[in-house]
């Protein structure tokens, strides 16, 4: 291992930082947050229009999952009392890999000060998972079942589609909405927004913890530390943990991500304060 000033390995002072992020995310979850969206707002005027698929859902729903896999994250790696201290080589980066994600598309669906750029983001959004579904029952029911339910599951989406599309106040052509969202691009917008890391950084980050999330090998035999645990008849059992030291900075971008999603969200719906990063967040 290596020392840093101090006396400290570099090792110890990448738990000690990321300790930092987890104090940080604690007083931003134990914090009451307002979940009203008033009347006058950026998200009080989106409902106006329909309740359903709009900018403050979709923002609503990321943001809590981010929110969710981050407080996980951090009662699996944090340090005791509040955590277990245990840093398993492919779930803790996953954690990681879905607040990025999560909070990206957050801050890409409310980012715009424009309302129709917001209503295009959340119909993109609300598109792509109304398909992914239908594609999950597709291959789940059987031809028989699909038929005797008369289950057109496509058209019937294509007629809600036309009937959301229809009320709203200017027009917007299915072209729009049916391509995306694209999550490199989601994350690159929000790096920018945030200013909590270069977008091409962020992509990088991500792309790593996605690795690990999927068990690719020029992932996880670059960035973890493996420890032989037994011989069988078929090869050899191993425990993997995480070399802190990779997965720090991605934690940062998840956390400062997740920060400035949360400030964002809450402007837009009415509760308009100065976006203040707890600690220094930029990942260069």
């Amino acid at each position: 291992m290596h020392e840093v000033p101090g006396g400290l390995s570099t090792e110890q002072s990448a738990l000690l930082e990321i300790e930092s992020y987890y104090r940080a995310f604690h007083e931003l979850y134990e914090a009451e947050r307002p979940l009203r969206v008033l009347p006058a707002s950026s998200f009080g005027d989106d409902l106006k229009l329909m309740r359903h698929p709009t900018p403050p859902y979709w923002c609503n729903v990321h943001l809590a999952a981010a929110r969710d896999h981050m407080q996980v994250l951090r009662r699996l790696t944090g340090q005791p009392p509040g955590g277990l201290a245990e840093w398993p080589s492919h779930s803790a980066w996953t954690l990681t890999r879905v607040v990025i994600e999560a909070a990206a598309y957050a801050i890409w669906i409310a980012s715009p000060d424009s309302q129709k750029e917001r209503f295009a983001r959340a119909f993109q959004m609300w598109n792509r998972d109304a398909i992914d579904e239908i594609t999950a029952i597709e291959l789940t029911y059987s031809a028989r079942k699909r038929q005797r339910l008369g289950l057109s599951l496509r058209q019937a989406h294509s007629a809600r589609l036309t009937e959301k599309l229809e009320l709203l106040p200017w027009a917007m052509s299915r072209e729009q909405i049916v391509n995306g969202p694209a999550a490199v691009e989601c994350i690159k917008v929000a790096a920018r927004e945030s200013r909590c890391a270069k977008p091409d950084s962020a992509v990088i980050l991500w792309r790593v913890a996605s690795g690990h999330a999927h068990a690719r090998s020029w992932a996880h035999l670059n960035s973890a530390e493996f420890e032989s645990l037994e011989e069988t008849e078929t090869g050899t059992l191993v425990r993997g943990t995480v070399n802190v030291l990779t997965i720090c900075p991605s934690i940062a971008l998840a956390l400062g991500l997740l920060q400035y999603a949360d400030w964002l969200v809450a402007k837009r719906s009415g509760y308009s304060t100065r976006f203040e990063a707890s600690i220094d967040l930029t990942v260069k």
